[in-house]
């Protein structure tokens, strides 16, 4: 691999960049002006106090706990029990292991979690993956792919409040669906405006959106396909040097 060339192209297109957005205080205002409408939280994703990823989740993880009938016996074999959801935790003190056997919760901390996060965390999710899917579709090639920020929007919302959407649309009062989701875009609008100011004019830049703390994160760096495009233009000029 040509490494110098790979140096090049990032400090000509100025990859290699990482910025971090504060995304709390709009997320908290999404929350105040729209949060009825949006999905409850589940209970099957349990945090601690203030943080942003669930300590469990029982939709992707299977967890259980090594369990003795006298826990001062430390040669007694113990019992596995399988925690299949929040109501397992209730009076829980051993510690929790997912499928893995590593220990994710200690038992003393069980009492600490909490079913609704301390950040308004769908937030912040719905935010994330709206500025990820925008990174992706302004990408020329993969435009097609991208959802859109209406299209997002509704799978957040509440059942009760998508059927009401759905009923608009059948009547065709889109323009109601339409004021709808602009209201809750002109919220992000300025944090969306610092991002594209960010990512810039070049549209084969890759840009991978996360979530860290309470933070958007974005990622530069150049696109493989224009690194390897330029080193096979670089490597046709040379055997015709050699001609």
């Amino acid at each position: 691999m040509d490494l110098d060339l790979l140096t090049q192209l990032k400090d000509h297109e100025q990859s290699g960049r990482k910025a971090y957005f504060e995304l709390l205080e709009h997320a908290e205002r999404l929350e105040r002006g729209y949060g009825q409408y949006f999905k409850p939280y589940t209970g099957k994703q349990m945090y601690f106090e203030y943080g942003t990823r669930p300590a469990l989740d029982f939709d992707k993880q299977r967890y259980h706990s090594f369990v003795t009938a006298d826990p001062l016996n430390h040669g007694q074999a113990g019992m596995v029990v399988k925690i299949k959801g929040p109501k397992d935790l209730e009076g829980g003190r051993h510690d929790i292991l997912n499928q893995d056997d590593l220990v994710v919760v200690r038992g003393k901390d069980i009492s600490k979690l909490r079913s609704v996060p301390t950040y308004p965390k769908r937030m912040m999710d719905f935010i994330v993956e709206y500025a990820a899917d925008y990174a992706l579709s302004r990408i020329p090639v993969a435009a097609s792919t991208g959802r859109g920020f209406n299209a997002i929007l509704r799978t957040y919302l509440n059942d009760e409040f998508q059927i009401r959407l759905n009923e608009l649309d059948k009547i065709s009062k889109s323009s109601e669906v339409d004021d709808f989701c602009n209201e809750v875009y002109h919220f992000l609008e300025h944090l969306m405006s610092d991002v594209r100011e960010f990512m810039g004019p070049n549209k084969w830049m890759v840009h991978l959106v996360s979530l860290v703390g309470v933070d958007l994160v974005i990622d530069t760096f150049v696109d493989f396909r224009i690194y390897k495009y330029t080193l096979d233009l670089r490597e046709q000029a040379r055997a015709k040097e050699d001609e």
